[in-house]
Protein backbone atom coordinates (compact mmCIF):
# COMPACT_ATOMS: atom_id res chain seq x y z
CA UNK A 1 0.00 0.00 0.00
CA UNK A 2 1.44 3.34 -1.08
CA UNK A 3 -0.19 6.51 0.16
CA UNK A 4 -0.51 9.29 -2.39
CA UNK A 5 0.09 12.51 -0.42
CA UNK A 6 -1.22 14.56 -3.31
CA UNK A 7 -4.43 12.63 -3.79
CA UNK A 8 -7.57 14.63 -4.54
CA UNK A 9 -9.30 13.79 -1.25
CA UNK A 10 -6.23 14.71 0.75
CA UNK A 11 -5.91 18.01 -1.09
CA UNK A 12 -9.49 18.82 -0.13
CA UNK A 13 -8.90 17.53 3.39
CA UNK A 14 -11.64 14.91 3.16
CA UNK A 15 -12.00 11.16 3.51
CA UNK A 16 -12.64 9.18 0.35
CA UNK A 17 -16.09 8.23 1.65
CA UNK A 18 -17.20 11.88 1.89
CA UNK A 19 -20.59 12.58 0.39
CA UNK A 20 -21.00 14.61 -2.78
CA UNK A 21 -22.48 17.44 -0.71
CA UNK A 22 -19.50 17.42 1.68
CA UNK A 23 -17.08 17.52 -1.25
CA UNK A 24 -18.91 20.39 -2.91
CA UNK A 25 -19.10 22.37 0.35
CA UNK A 26 -15.40 21.86 1.07
CA UNK A 27 -14.47 22.84 -2.49
CA UNK A 28 -16.45 26.08 -2.21
CA UNK A 29 -14.90 26.81 1.19
CA UNK A 30 -11.37 26.36 -0.16
CA UNK A 31 -12.06 28.43 -3.28
CA UNK A 32 -13.29 31.32 -1.12
CA UNK A 33 -10.26 30.98 1.14
CA UNK A 34 -7.68 30.98 -1.67
CA UNK A 35 -9.40 33.17 -4.27
CA UNK A 36 -7.21 36.08 -5.42
CA UNK A 37 -10.00 38.65 -4.99
CA UNK A 38 -10.47 37.64 -1.35
CA UNK A 39 -6.76 37.79 -0.67
CA UNK A 40 -6.27 41.14 -2.40
CA UNK A 41 -9.03 42.62 -0.27
CA UNK A 42 -7.14 41.40 2.81
CA UNK A 43 -3.92 43.02 1.58
CA UNK A 44 -1.77 39.89 1.49
CA UNK A 45 1.75 40.14 0.01
CA UNK A 46 2.39 39.22 -3.64
CA UNK A 47 4.47 36.20 -2.61
CA UNK A 48 1.47 34.78 -0.80
CA UNK A 49 -0.75 35.40 -3.82
CA UNK A 50 1.47 33.20 -5.97
CA UNK A 51 1.25 30.35 -3.46
CA UNK A 52 -2.51 30.82 -3.09
CA UNK A 53 -3.01 30.66 -6.86
CA UNK A 54 -1.11 27.37 -6.98
CA UNK A 55 -3.18 26.04 -4.09
CA UNK A 56 -6.41 27.14 -5.80
CA UNK A 57 -5.34 25.33 -8.99
CA UNK A 58 -4.63 22.17 -6.97
CA UNK A 59 -8.03 22.40 -5.24
CA UNK A 60 -9.83 22.84 -8.57
CA UNK A 61 -7.95 19.93 -10.13
CA UNK A 62 -8.71 17.72 -7.12
CA UNK A 63 -12.41 18.58 -7.28
CA UNK A 64 -12.54 17.89 -11.02
CA UNK A 65 -10.74 14.58 -10.54
CA UNK A 66 -13.22 13.46 -7.88
CA UNK A 67 -16.17 14.48 -10.04
CA UNK A 68 -14.84 12.50 -13.00
CA UNK A 69 -14.05 9.51 -10.79
CA UNK A 70 -17.51 9.48 -9.29
CA UNK A 71 -19.11 9.92 -12.69
CA UNK A 72 -17.35 6.81 -13.97
CA UNK A 73 -18.37 4.87 -10.89
CA UNK A 74 -22.01 5.85 -11.32
CA UNK A 75 -22.00 4.60 -14.92
CA UNK A 76 -20.41 1.28 -13.98
CA UNK A 77 -23.09 0.64 -11.31
CA UNK A 78 -26.05 1.23 -13.61
CA UNK A 79 -27.81 -1.98 -14.68
CA UNK A 80 -27.31 -3.04 -18.28
CA UNK A 81 -30.34 -2.58 -20.53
Amino acid sequence: FVRDPDGPYEILGLASDATDDEIKARYRELVKLHHPDTLISKGVPAEFMIAAEKRLAAVTTAFDTIQKERGRRAKSVEPAS
